[in-house]
């Protein structure tokens, strides 16, 4: 019993010394900036023979192929564009909500027709 208290109280100190030390890291600002940037730019520029083999097997270069990506969506408008087109698409799901009608207009059989049809 003695031996598990112990054991339980190393591994509760152990625990708040690495959360600790973890923190100290996480909240310097620098250093948060630094993890992001790694995390979400590394745009790499390709040759055509390099992005022919890449296309060629995406599921081995991945990671070669999002970086491509990210350097084509910083210097080309049109990637850029058409990416947010697709990103910003019509899912179907649109909800329509009245804007010139009265709560006692929403209340009648005509209005509740009209706004089904839609």
């Amino acid at each position: 019993m003695a031996e598990n208290t112990r054991t339980q109280s190393y591994a509760r100190e152990y625990a708040q010394a690495a959360t600790n030390t973890f923190n100290l890291y996480l909240q310097n600002p620098y250093m948060m900036n630094e993890v992001l940037k790694n995390l979400n730019m590394n745009p790499a520029s390709q040759t055509r023979d390099n992005l022919i083999k890449m296309v060629k097997d995406p599921k081995m270069n991945e990671r070669q192929l999002r970086e491509f990506a990210q350097y084509l969506y910083n210097v080309q408008m049109p990637f850029k564009r058409i990416t947010h087109y697709y990103a910003n698409m019509l899912t179907f799901d649109l909800a329509l909500y009245p804007v010139n009608a009265t709560e006692a207009d929403m209340k009648t059989d005509e209005f509740k027709k009209q706004y089904d049809k839609n």
